[in-house]
């Protein structure tokens, strides 16, 4: 099916991609923000600890990543990455166009 031969649809379908884009980017601020298992209780002998738990988050870090690569992909204006080019250097502005 092509979204071209059918704009009611094209216009829903984009709608509902940046719907479910801003919902992911809402779901990568409650995982960052979720600190409750970062740190778990390590017993020893008489002896509580608290340690780091990088499994946790790594696993949180994955999680954001992985809905930051399809918020991109679904909605590149708002949330892909933004690549700006500067050219400086003594010889800027000498090549005109005739």
């Amino acid at each position: 099916m092509c979204l071209k031969s059918y704009p009611e649809f094209k216009q829903a379908y984009e709608a509902a991609r940046r719907f479910a884009a801003d919902s992911l980017v809402d779901e990568m601020l409650e995982i960052a923000d979720d600190a409750r298992n970062d740190w778990m209780e390590r017993i020893n002998r008489s002896e509580t600890t608290a340690v780091f738990n990088a499994e946790n988050v790594q696993r949180s870090r994955l999680r954001i990543q992985t809905r930051q690569w399809i918020a991109e992909k679904y909605f590149p204006s708002r949330y892909g990455q933004k690549i700006r080019s500067e050219v400086t250097g003594k010889d800027v502005g000498l090549c005109k166009r005739k």
